[in-house]
C-alpha cells in the first residue's frame, strides 16, 4: 500500500526531474496546490504526460505498484480527476488503499 506522503514525495521527485528539462520560466512548482489539469495548470501536454508517466515509473520502481495512471487520468471528464499535485497524491493513495 502506498502512503500518501510517500506518493507525494515521489510526485515531487518527478516534478524536479521535469524541471531540469524546462526553462526557468516554464518550471512547475513542487507544491500540493500546484494545478495539473484545467485552465490554471502551468503544464503543457508534454509536461503533463511526462508527469504521469514519471509517477507511474517511480511507483513501480519504489513501491512495486503498477498503475496505469495515463489510462485513468487522460481523457477522464469526471469531476474526480485530480486537479492538483496534492489531489493526485490522494488519488493514487486511494487507488492503492
Amino acid at each position: 500500500m502506498a502512503e500518501r506522503e510517500k506518493v507525494l514525495r515521489l510526485i515531487f521527485e518527478v516534478v524536479d526531474e521535469i524541471n531540469e528539462t524546462l526553462p526557468e520560466e516554464e518550471q512547475i512548482l513542487g507544491a500540493e496546490q500546484t494545478p495539473i489539469f484545467g485552465v490554471d495548470a502551468g503544464l503543457d501536454s508534454l509536461s503533463l504526460l511526462n508527469l504521469i508517466l514519471g509517477v507511474e515509473t517511480k511507483l513501480a520502481e519504489t513501491v512495486g505498484t503498477a498503475l496505469n495512471l495515463s489510462e485513468v487520468l487522460i481523457g477522464n471528464d469526471s469531476d474526480e480527476t485530480p486537479g492538483t499535485l496534492g489531489a493526485l497524491a490522494d488519488f493514487i493513495a486511494e487507488l492503492e488503499g
